[in-house]
């Protein structure tokens, strides 16, 4: 089993600047119990989140129109959506177990691909799902 204490910082002209060093502090004494021990430092550039246009073109035009065609709310086209587009595997001794992730995480681009893989499963159920800059043409 890997110990792992995730923290995040901020680079400024070349130097890391640590959030919150005391908590940090605490958060790796708390795992590793003030041991002695060779570690791996990793820095990764964060990308950036989802926007909130995103998650709102998400739930009122995707999830909306997907639930209006099938007859589910918006929460359980989230729940479906999650199983079927952002699937973890898990096996615990001997079971395997499948859940749906979480979008919060996603960066913009996984979030447009996660958009993307529901447009072309609506449209595949006859569930024409625009684009964030199209409008619906009525009538």
């Amino acid at each position: 089993m890997v110990r792992r204490v995730e923290w995040f910082g901020n680079i400024k002209k070349g130097k890391l600047e640590i959030l919150d060093r005391n908590a940090m502090a605490k958060a790796i004494n708390a795992e590793f119990g003030g041991s002695d021990c060779v570690v791996d430092i990793i820095i990764e550039k964060c990308s950036k989140k989802r926007s909130t246009q995103q998650n709102k073109y998400l739930w009122g035009v995707c999830y909306k129109l997907l639930s209006d065609h099938l007859g589910y709310s918006p929460e359980e086209m989230h729940e479906i959506c999650k199983y079927k587009f952002l699937r973890k595997h898990y096996d615990i001794g001997k079971e395997h177990l499948e859940v749906g992730s979480t979008t919060k995480t996603l960066s913009t681009i996984e979030f447009e691909e996660y958009t993307e893989n529901i447009r072309m499963w609506g449209a595949s159920l006859s569930v024409n799902i625009p684009l964030p800059n199209e409008i619906l043409n009525e009538g």
